[in-house]
């Protein structure tokens, strides 16, 4: 295998500041109510010494550096040339869209300003990533959604992911409705999840329901939706477990982009390709966009990130169709977890 420094070199920064970024979204402040509260540290070279904790400010600081550097060192990617296929002359370039390539980074650089409330920087990478979606990352087909094999995470639309070759463990171990008990199984209540789809016509027309809740069991006179986006072992796609989407970018933009009918079009260039009728005007987008981000990541564990960055003081019931009396957050400090007893034990 020949020897490519750069794209090393960028995927390394890129991690780095992935996992640190999410550790940040899990135990540190609600960045846009205290960018200033203490966080956690950020390793930058191997050491077996405790690091100081960051305030907020300090700590993004790292992250956006490291994701500058990547988009730097990566600016040669194969993905820009060839495409998420690669450069098939060599199997270390290939498959990009299972290492954090250049596009990914962008992605990256837009949630994590879209996190600290940067509405400027957010939207500009948005909108990068928007500008080549097209022709790098295209909107899933609807006849790929059927068939023996389909496409239950929407492949193409996935600018990085895990590759789990044991993928199907984990839907047979939490959301397999045909051989788990109820105090096992993992499934939203059919009534809840049509509402939250929008309602019986909505529903039945949204890709994201035909393809990753289309079946259902009943139990104790109760029916539930079986959430089966992670079932399959028959292609790359069934070994897929998305972690950065076109979509987001397409839902920042919706939200965050200077001309109002930019935003009418960016939602609806987005829901459209999800099944569902455009809306007529930015009132429209304002009140259907935060219903989109509890539909668009169901089951891939960005919704909290949403609420925590939004310091929500309700949560989307889970039993309740109506939504009438949603989970009340206790408080915003609930949203914090706490460090795990091993990391606070030497400080």
């Amino acid at each position: 295998m020949k020897f490519f420094p750069t794209i090393i070199i960028g995927e390394a920064y890129a991690l780095r500041a992935f996992l640190h970024f999410d550790l940040f979204r899990l135990f540190g402040p609600i960045y846009t109510l205290n960018p200033e509260a203490e966080s956690i540290p950020y390793y930058t070279e191997q050491t077996l010494n405790v690091e100081k904790s960051l305030i907020g400010t300090e700590f993004m600081e790292k992250v956006l550096d490291d994701l500058k550097t990547a988009e730097e060192e990566l600016k040669d990617d194969p993905i820009i040339k060839f495409g998420v296929n690669g450069d098939v002359r060599d199997v270390f370039l290939q498959f990009r869209n299972l290492r954090l390539n250049f596009y990914a980074v962008q992605g990256l650089l837009a949630r994590a300003y879209y996190y600290m409330g940067d509405d400027e920087n957010a939207y500009t990478y948005a909108k990068k990533i928007i500008d080549i979606q097209e022709s790098k990352f295209p909107w899933v087909r609807p006849i790929a959604l059927t068939g023996a094999v389909p496409d239950r995470v929407f492949s193409t639309e996935v600018m990085f992911a895990l590759q789990n070759l044991s993928r199907e463990n984990i839907y047979t171990s939490l959301f397999d409705g045909n051989n788990l008990k109820m105090n096992s199984l993992l499934a939203p209540r059919e009534d809840v999840l049509i509402e939250v789809f929008g309602g019986v016509s909505d529903a039945a027309s949204d890709y994201r329901v035909m393809t990753c809740h289309k079946n259902q069991v009943e139990i104790n006179g109760t029916s539930y939706r079986i959430f089966n986006k992670y079932q399959g072992v028959d292609s790359l796609r069934s070994q897929m477990i998305p972690l950065i989407r076109v979509s987001e970018a397409y839902m920042i933009a919706s939200e965050l982009a200077p001309d109002n009918n930019e935003r009418v079009e960016c939602f609806n260039k987005f829901i459209n390709n999800r099944g569902l009728k455009s809306v007529n005007n930015v009132r429209d987008v304002d009140y259907y966009l935060p219903k989109e981000w509890l539909k668009e990541f169901y089951g891939e564990g960005q919704l909290f990130y949403w609420y925590k960055r939004n310091h929500s003081e309700t949560m989307r019931s889970a039993i309740d169709p109506y939504n009438s009396m949603p989970f009340n957050v206790p408080s915003m400090q609930s949203y914090v977890m706490p460090l795990p007893d091993e990391e606070t034990k030497y400080n």
